[in-house]
């Protein structure tokens, strides 16, 4: 072989070599932009104006979360401040929370004169089917839509249906982790509306 021919390859082993690294570079780089768009740009951001609730939130002050309303519109929990409410997350597809609705929808009825406001949030949930859930069982107060559990986050919720009671001074006075009962509903109601 020629000194030539043996250069010729050696130049081309050495373009190949450059270009696999070139190309590695560029993937390199690819993979790190991606990720830095979905971390800055994508990532779901908390739907709070206060940090997300971790721990036992009771004492805490309420978060100052918004969302849209089922139906149009929108919530913001900052302006039930000063009224005592009770805070409901639910889902059409979850079976606990179909079994509470009814109470819940008692409740809000009989103590709605005396000043306690109820809101419901509609957790990974679609609009139609919430706004059939709140049909169904004759539910009168608002809800809002949670489609990507943010509002959820921002609350610490563990799971659906769980229930939060707010005192007149905008502070979690007590959580219901689960389907809650008349009896343990209307106590917990009391309390905060000072009865």
């Amino acid at each position: 072989m020629s000194s030539t021919g043996k250069r010729a390859r050696e130049r081309a082993e050495v373009r190949r070599a450059t270009i696999r690294r070139l190309i590695i570079g560029a993937g390199i780089i690819v993979v790190i932009a991606g990720v830095v768009i979905f971390g800055v740009v994508l990532a779901p951001k908390p739907a709070t104006g206060s940090a997300p609730l971790t721990g036992n939130p009771v004492g805490a002050a309420m978060p100052d979360t918004q969302m849209a309303k089922l139906g149009g519109g929108t919530i913001r929990m900052a302006d039930y401040r000063g009224k005592p409410v009770v805070v409901n997350f639910w889902a059409s597809w979850c079976p606990p929370c179909n079994m509470e609705a009814p109470l819940l929808g008692q409740a809000e009825r009989a103590w709605r004169a005396k000043g306690v406001t109820f809101v419901g949030v509609d957790v990974e949930d679609q609009d139609a089917y919430g706004l059939r859930f709140l049909q169904q069982y004759h539910l009168q107060y608002v809800s809002g839509t949670d489609p990507n559990g943010d509002v959820s986050k921002a609350w610490g919720v563990n799971g659906y249906p769980e229930t939060f009671f707010i005192g007149r001074d905008g502070r979690i006075s007590s959580v219901y982790p689960s389907a809650i009962d008349a009896a343990t509903l209307q106590a917990r109601i009391a309390a905060i509306a000072g009865h």
